[in-house]
C-alpha cells in the first residue's frame, strides 16, 4: 500500500491492475509523457482512470486556460493514450469534475 503524501508514479515499484488520477493531468499540457509513465506502470489488461478538463467549443488539442490549468480536447487524449502510450480507450463521457467561482468546469 501506498500513502498519499509517499507516492509518485515513479516511485512505484511494481506494476499495478488499476491507477487512478482525477483532476490532476489537467497541470499537463502536452499528455504523451505523463501517459507513456501512468501505462508503463500498468499489468497487461490494466486499468487507467482519469479525468482532463475540456473546452465546450474550439479546434484544439490542449490549451492553457485562465485558470492556469489545461483543457484537452477529447480526441487529443484518445489518440496520446493509443499512439503514446499504447492504451485502448473504453469510455470518454462528458460530465462536471468540479465548480469554480460557481461555475461548471467542462470535463472528460
Amino acid at each position: 500500500n501506498y500513502g498519499y503524501t509517499d507516492m509518485t508514479v515513479t516511485s512505484i515499484p511494481t506494476r499495478v491492475d488499476l491507477i487512478t488520477s482525477a483532476d490532476v493531468l489537467c497541470y499537463f499540457g502536452d499528455l504523451s509523457d505523463v501517459l507513456c509513465v501512468l501505462a508503463d506502470r500498468l499489468e497487461d489488461g490494466g486499468d487507467l482512470v482519469f479525468t482532463t478538463e475540456t473546452m465546450k467549443d474550439g479546434d484544439y488539442n490542449w490549451v492553457m486556460l485562465e485558470s492556469e490549468r489545461y483543457a484537452h480536447h477529447p480526441d487529443y487524449v484518445k489518440r496520446m493514450g493509443e499512439e503514446a502510450a499504447g492504451l485502448v480507450c473504453y469510455n470518454q463521457t462528458a460530465f462536471t469534475p468540479r465548480y469554480e467561482s460557481g461555475e461548471k468546469v467542462s470535463g472528460t
